[in-house]
């Protein structure tokens, strides 16, 4: 994102897009580059390894509700915010800093676990979530 903003600062500033370090990666370039990248590999990857993966297959939780029908059921996920107190923020950001993973991971592997104690076990879990599968940090959102 911050070479994005670069590159939009500098066209509204001065109406064009110039580079005067030859070593400096644009978000175009990188955005071209980024199509060309193969992803026939990657798309076998997963192909593979969601195979088995019933994403019609509702979770039993105790606490559930009857369900009617799986008609009502449009098959999008929701998003829900809420805010954590400032003490469990940051410890979960030092946590995740200090073992060399992200919040995201940290985050995800805290849902799974909690989905899998709620579920007595159930470890087929499939749980989605997006990433930006971007590899240099001059790239990250």
């Amino acid at each position: 994102m911050n070479v994005f903003l670069h590159d939009l600062n500098q066209a509204y500033s001065t109406g064009q897009l110039t580079i005067n370090d030859s070593s400096l990666l644009r978000y175009l370039d990188y955005a071209a580059i980024e199509q060309e990248m193969p992803m026939t590999a990657a798309s076998i990857f997963w192909h593979e390894t969601l195979y088995d993966c019933n994403l019609d297959q509702s979770l039993q939780l105790p606490f559930d509700r009857y369900r009617l029908s799986d008609e009502h059921r449009s098959g999008r996920g929701i998003s829900v915010s809420f805010n954590f107190g400032e003490d469990l923020s940051r410890a979960f950001l030092t946590y995740s800093s200090s073992n060399g993973i992200t919040p995201e991971q940290l985050l995800l592997a805290s849902y799974f676990a909690f989905l899998f104690k709620l579920t007595n076990g159930e470890s087929d879990l499939c749980i989605g979530m997006n990433t930006d599968g971007r590899y240099k940090e001059e790239l990250m959102s």
